[in-house]
């Protein structure tokens, strides 16, 4: 599953790796990431059975490692979440994002089953949230209505 050209370019750290098993065994997985903390990640894990993930970052050096990965297949990198209209199964809102004042614009691209992973706490109704104590800790919420 990790090629040398992923492996290349791959930062070892384990929320990546986390990320990585969560994506990684399903099925059509398209996943959302708001910031940049594990794209390569991601995208060697949906890889495996047809998923996708849409990156919001308007990092230009993100492309360049997404190419150099050879995921350009698999990662979509957008400067902004303002014309996302897709449904995701997964969102990751990165460590240093505001989740809470992201989740509005979140929910409308979610339904109910998704998982929305975050390092900021999510106080929303129709959530069900449990914590996971990596580094940093991250909050794993179930989007149940």
């Amino acid at each position: 599953m990790l090629d040398d050209r992923v492996r290349a370019v791959l930062e070892d750290t384990p929320l990546g790796r986390f990320l990585f098993a969560v994506v990684s065994p399903q099925n059509d997985c398209g996943v959302l990431e708001l910031g940049s903390c594990a794209t390569i990640w991601l995208g060697a894990g949906v890889r495996s059975f047809s998923g996708r993930v849409v990156t919001v970052d308007a990092d230009p050096a993100l492309r360049a490692r997404v190419a150099e990965a050879g995921l350009e297949e698999w990662v979509e990198v957008v400067e902004s979440l303002e014309p996302v209209e897709d449904v995701f199964d997964v969102v990751v809102i990165a460590p240093g994002q505001d989740g809470a004042a992201l989740f509005p614009r979140v929910r409308e691209l979610v339904e109910p089953g998704a998982l929305i992973v975050s390092a900021s706490p999510l106080d929303a109704p129709g959530l069900l949230s449990v914590g996971v104590p990596l580094d940093p800790p991250l909050e794993l919420s179930v989007v149940l209505e």
